[in-house]
């Protein structure tokens, strides 16, 4: 007999910045995966408030061993919990946190092993020193035990260190003291402990780490934890790896023994290639949106991507992926306004693709600081008021309103009508040359526009400004000395 499983998730990101992700899943006892035999729910919301302040929420449940079989498992576990808090950026690198957290944990099963809330109050505070990355908890609240009826205060503290000082290298500390989190006992608990990665050659992967537990209270027991292995891979991509494990526990209030443990195993994998055809009626375009002022590696995030009514966006790396278009010819577009105010498509869009039935596409798309042209148009007329005096000098009365200022690159046209200043701005406009020009038919009679076609190069990130004039027409009073006036 088998059971059924599915799982459902949501996330994205709300106006003003609000983050969100939702997930349940479920797997019946008989069920062979992952989620086996569980019921799991998640939530949470993050929105930042300013670029150094960031609050957060979030929901959690979990019920394992769903047909409470006491065969495979001695505890069911039920176990909910919420949080509610904040983070403060004090510098680039130090981060202050400020969280409300609350947990109720049953063993459902009886005679129940715990049966214990807690509610607390953590503090953390983290630092990256570069290669070195530090955080600390600390922990201040309240835990009620139904079991022995036991309650009151507890603190508990935390603290972590990571240290990479190459990329073939990974080193770990950590250590806490203070009431499990997992038994809802007031007694004292020490946990500490190293772990170590080393990448030695780029086919031998070497890992090595070391625990200790020390428990407080009537019967106090200590136990040792230590592991070690080593994997080689061939070029064949087949590996054989040693693994070793020693383990060492004593209960110091019957003055046992302490009793030891060790095993030893060798693996080899050999990795199977199972050959499938792909779907011919669908293709894929997958890619990538950089900086290319930074070069290709610099991906920019969430820009969001258009081929017909599908879209995508980039993650951190600034890749998209379109899983199933139909094969065929198709265009690729960018949604300008997830670029930002500051970044503007280097790479001419939008890009013609075909789709290849079975295959995928990748492209390579590059943007950059954008640039901003404004444009003024100013209107002159004759100091003297008299159009026939060819030596009237012009004086500026003003912005001309409502003249159609038109620029172009040959891919893309921008329209603007100036202001009752006579001012049109055009932003987020990519680099290289632009051709600006104006109407003619938008001037006031008998006036003309001075050089009302130029080419602009625009350069990354620059702002340009042009300035243009309206001036009046001179006209020529001929006298006829023949003729008959009627």
């Amino acid at each position: 007999m088998t059971d059924g499983a599915w799982r459902a998730e949501a996330h994205g990101e709300l106006p003003g910045q609000l983050h969100y992700a939702l997930e349940h899943a479920h797997a019946g006892p008989n069920f062979h995966g992952y989620y086996s035999d569980t019921d799991t729910t998640y939530a949470t919301v993050t929105k930042k408030l300013t670029p150094k302040f960031r609050v957060h929420a979030s929901l959690n449940h979990y019920a394992g061993n769903l047909a409470l079989n006491d065969v495979r498992s001695t505890v069911v576990n039920r176990e909910s919990s919420s949080t509610a808090g904040a983070s403060y950026a004090l510098t680039k690198d130090t981060e202050l946190s400020l969280a409300w957290q609350h947990m109720k944990r049953t063993d459902i099963l009886l005679p129940a092993a715990y049966d214990f809330t807690e509610d607390s109050v953590r503090l953390g505070l983290g630092h990256n020193f570069g290669k070195l990355n530090l955080q600390s908890f600390l922990d201040l609240g309240t835990l009620d035990n139904s079991l022995t009826g036991a309650s009151g205060p507890f603190q508990r503290s935390s603290i972590t260190a990571n240290w990479h000082p190459t990329t073939s290298q990974t080193y770990s500390v950590f250590a806490s003291y203070g009431p499990s989190a997992f038994t809802g006992s007031m007694d004292q608990s020490l946990s500490a402990g190293v772990s170590a990665r080393w990448q030695v050659k780029e086919y031998l992967t070497a890992n090595l780490s070391y625990a200790r537990n020390q428990y407080d209270g009537l019967i106090g027991r200590d136990q040792d934890q230590a592991f070690v292995s080593l994997r080689y891979q061939m070029e064949n991509q087949s590996s054989v790896s040693l693994v070793g494990r020693w383990s060492r526990a004593v209960t110091k209030a019957t003055s046992a023994v302490p009793s030891h443990e060790a095993a030893l195993l060798v693996t080899y994998s050999i990795p199977l290639s199972l050959p499938v055809t792909r779907k011919r009626s669908i293709g894929m375009l997958q890619g990538r949106v950089c900086d290319g002022t930074k070069g290709r590696e610099a991906g920019l995030r969430r820009v969001v991507l258009q081929v017909g009514e599908q879209f995508a966006v980039t993650d951190e790396a600034g890749l998209f992926e379109f899983p199933s278009l139909k094969p065929g010819p198709c265009e690729l577009m960018v949604v300008q306004d997830s670029l930002g105010t500051r970044m503007a498509m280097e790479t001419p869009l939008p890009m013609k693709l075909r789709i290849r039935p079975a295959e995928t596409t990748r492209v390579e798309l590059a943007a950059t600081p954008a640039g901003s042209i404004a444009v003024r148009v100013m209107r002159y007329e004759f100091a003297g008021g008299n159009a026939l005096n060819a030596s009237s000098v012009l004086h500026e009365v003003g912005g001309q309103e409502a003249v159609t200022v038109e620029i172009t690159n040959g891919r893309e046209v921008w329209r603007e009508q100036t202001d009752r200043t006579g001012r049109a701005s055009f932003d987020r406009l990519p680099s290289g040359p632009w051709k600006l020009c104006v109407a003619g038919s938008d001037l006031p009679a008998l006036h003309t526009i001075e050089n009302p076609e130029r080419t602009l190069t625009l350069k990354s990130g620059e702002s340009q400004q042009v300035a243009l004039r309206v001036v009046p027409q001179r006209r020529t009073l001929r006298l006829l000395d023949h003729g008959t006036i009627r």
